[in-house]
């Protein structure tokens, strides 16, 4: 394996374990394809924490905004638009 910490995604494939096993111990690789990097991988305990908070903060915001200028969307059509999207 390359001793940089770009790998291209077979040579990743190829070499998983001793890929993880240094991530494990905190080096972080580059995950290239056609030499175009896609991924990074990283120790999970790093990586930053999804915060979907603030996202639910700005839908409640615009909610209220929609609200004051007397436009309704109520929470059984925002659902259905969830729903839509998981399909």
């Amino acid at each position: 394996m390359n001793e940089g910490q770009t790998v291209g995604a077979l040579e990743a494939e190829a070499h998983l374990s001793e890929i993880l096993d240094r991530v494990e111990h905190g080096e972080e690789f580059v995950i290239t394809r056609d030499g175009k990097p896609v991924a990074r991988l990283t120790r999970a305990s790093d990586a930053p924490a999804h915060d979907s908070r603030g996202g639910l903060q700005r839908l409640r915001e615009l909610r209220e905004h929609l609200r004051r200028e007397g436009t309704t969307f109520p929470t059984e059509e925002i659902l259905a638009y969830r729903n839509e999207g998981r399909r």
